[in-house]
């Protein structure tokens, strides 16, 4: 967006993505993690302005005021939230790898939201991109996800795992092997 001129002109604009999500495969509470990627631009003339904010966010739809016994997972969590801006004759360039954590509940719906602002004035500009959560959550060992939108994952096997299932491959084909000697 661009904020064109001078005197008091302005531009703004706002993306914001969320999606529902439950997590199964275990009981109790958990832990997962989310990456992304914020890439922006910001510069400002002599008098002008440019600025963006980002804020991310879990929570579970559940209203927890005094008296009333929320656990957890129930309470909203800021998973990260930050504000930039410039003025003056400058010029900033972000790239920037974004990671967070959060507290769920196995089996509970919960809903991740990711809010983006940009602001210009006086001749400012602010241009960003964020890349989808939803594509980058890492789950607890045995667990799956599924969506509202329909994104299905699970999570990525440990290398235990992996060192167990090629040595019962590497069993059954000695036994295949030792077979077709005797034959």
């Amino acid at each position: 967006i661009t904020g064109s001129g001078y005197g008091n002109r302005s531009a703004s604009a706002t993306s914001s993505w969320s999606d529902w999500f439950v997590i199964s495969g275990g009981t109790g509470l958990g832990t997962a993690s989310f990456a992304s990627v914020l890439d922006g631009k910001l510069a400002s003339g002599k008098n002008g302005s440019a600025g963006y904010s980002l804020d991310i966010g879990y929570a579970t739809g559940a209203y927890c005021y005094y008296g009333y016994a929320c656990g957890e997972a129930d309470q909203s969590q800021t998973l990260f939230s930050q504000y930039s801006s410039l003025s003056g004759k400058g010029k900033s360039m972000l790239s920037q790898e974004i990671e967070g954590e959060f507290t769920f509940e196995y089996d509970k719906a919960f809903q991740l939201t990711a809010t983006l602002n940009a602001y210009a004035s006086n001749g400012g500009m602010a241009d960003f991109t964020l890349a989808s959560l939803g594509n980058s959550l890492s789950l607890p060992a045995g667990s799956s996800l599924l969506s509202a939108s329909g994104l299905y994952a699970q999570a990525v096997p440990e290398a235990e795992t992996y060192a167990m299932m090629l040595a019962g491959l590497g069993l059954v084909g000695f036994a295949a092997a030792r077979r077709r000697a005797r034959v």
